[in-house]
């Protein structure tokens, strides 16, 4: 994700983040959550 995010963007995903968490039980490696995200575990934004 080289290219700037737009903020709708970061809302969406975060609001994705939060529903995994909630449907997840205990501490959740970033690899899981990437995977649930279709991401990656780690990523670059530009700003």
């Amino acid at each position: 994700m080289a290219d700037k995010v737009s903020s709708t963007r970061w809302f969406g995903l975060a609001l994705q983040a939060l529903i995994v968490l909630a449907n997840h039980d205990g501490v959740c490696p970033s690899s899981m959550m990437a995977e649930k995200l279709n991401s990656q575990s780690t990523f670059y934004v530009k700003y």
